[in-house]
């Protein structure tokens, strides 16, 4: 997913581009079919560039997602706070999602690559679902 800059009227478009985020060819499982390469448009809540961005997910029906940098003397903290998520089936594809996109930039920073986002999604998806339990 790629986030363009805010525009004026406080609308934020989020492009879904899985197909960036691994090395392999690998196809969309069939639940998600339906985003590859769509966008939507939400509502941005807060912008402090280059520290904060909040926009509401789904319409807000699936909350706000929030992600936050502080500077750690030469690194960089994000904290990402996906708030007001529907149920718990929402729980674990939201927390299995941001759990493997940041598993991914972890391993793009690093210089490593990604064979299969899809396969780390099903696992981190497992993963939540069980801690709810």
């Amino acid at each position: 997913m790629a986030v363009a800059a805010p525009e004026q009227d406080g609308d934020v478009e989020l492009v879904f581009d899985h197909d960036n985020l691994f090395d392999e060819e690998v196809p969309y499982p069939e639940r998600y079919a339906q985003w590859k390469g769509a966008a939507a448009r939400e509502k941005v809540l807060r912008y402090e560039p280059p520290h904060l961005l909040a926009f509401s997910w789904d319409g807000g029906a699936e909350g706000v997602a929030t992600f936050e940098l502080s500077d750690l003397g030469g690194r960089t903290r994000l904290v990402l706070v996906h708030s007001g998520i529907s149920g718990p089936a929402g729980m674990a594809d939201f927390g299995g999602g941001w759990m493997a996109h940041l598993a991914v930039l972890e391993a793009r920073i690093a210089g490593r690559g990604v064979d299969d986002f899809w396969a780390l999604h099903r696992h981190l998806e497992k993963t939540v679902q069980a801690a709810l339990r």
